[in-house]
């Protein structure tokens, strides 16, 4: 994650590591034994993204990590971190938002 931070010019920040975690998990096979790595990683990177940022690009992460968790479903390794990232996005909407189920 840092090499690709710094191949980006980018600086440590949660919202890098956000997105080079998202880019990692989007190009990793569905299936690959990094997924739940990435996830955990991904997970406590959420806690310190702005809730308005997770809540504007939460639909689309939403799709990947569901996505990866439907591949995964007999790893628990996998299943967990991405619960965990499920209910980091949902808890960031708004109250009044759309309904979530079918924001997914």
């Amino acid at each position: 994650v840092n090499e690709t931070l710094a191949s980006q010019q980018l600086g440590p920040s949660p919202v890098a590591y956000m997105g080079v975690l998202m880019m990692s998990l989007e190009a990793a096979p569905a299936q690959s034994p990094a997924a739940g790595a990435i996830l955990t990683l991904l997970e406590r990177t959420l806690a310190a993204v702005p809730p308005a940022l997770l809540a504007s690009k939460g639909a689309r992460m939403g799709q990947i990590v569901v996505g990866v968790s439907n591949a995964n479903v007999d790893t628990p390794a996998v299943l967990r971190p991405a619960l965990l990232c499920v209910r980091r996005l949902l808890l960031a909407l708004p109250p009044r938002a759309p309904d979530a189920a079918k924001l997914w």
